[in-house]
């Protein structure tokens, strides 16, 4: 049955029985025996990505040796964008907390230094991008969190 057949039979759109039955049909290289996709086969057409005039069938020569069969998931390329825009969000959070704390504590500090014990404090849970770090701060520096030091460039101050 073709992937089109199989759509407008279940009513389902395309774009969902394609990433639904693309894990299925594909050999993923790497992977043990018994976990290899290879649950459904595909017509002789077909190679690379699943499309919707490939013709699926039942592979009878798959066979697993365990009880439970792991099967691959479905990519959901919008779930996976919204939880790295989130976490993207957190992180830059996390940095201007870090930068704020250190800053409230130490009064004035260089750049370099505040970078430095910035990423100290966030190592735990990610390591920082110091132009991100570099860009927060001038970003609190217009919310008048902090100061440019008027003898030295590099020198940021803490405003109370």
């Amino acid at each position: 049955m073709s992937i089109a057949d199989l759509a407008k039979a279940l009513d389902v759109p395309i774009e969902t029985i394609i990433r639904s039955v693309g894990p299925l049909v594909i050999n993923q290289p790497g992977l043990r025996p018994g976990t290899r996709s290879d649950i459904l086969r595909r017509g002789a057409e077909g190679k690379g990505k699943v499309s919707d005039a490939d013709v699926i069938s039942m592979n009878p020569s798959f066979a697993c040796q365990a009880r439970k069969l792991k099967l691959p998931r479905p990519a959901d390329e919008g779930a996976m964008q919204a939880a790295q825009d989130t976490a993207g969000v957190q992180k830059k959070f996390l940095l201007e907390a870090a930068i704020v704390r250190v800053m409230k504590a130490r009064k004035s500090l260089e750049l370099n230094l505040l970078q430095a014990e910035v990423a100290r404090q966030v190592s735990s849970r990610f390591v920082p991008d110091f132009k991100m770090v570099k860009k927060l701060i001038e970003d609190l520096i217009q919310r008048e969190y902090l100061m440019r030091d008027e003898d030295k460039a590099n020198v940021f101050q803490y405003r109370a």
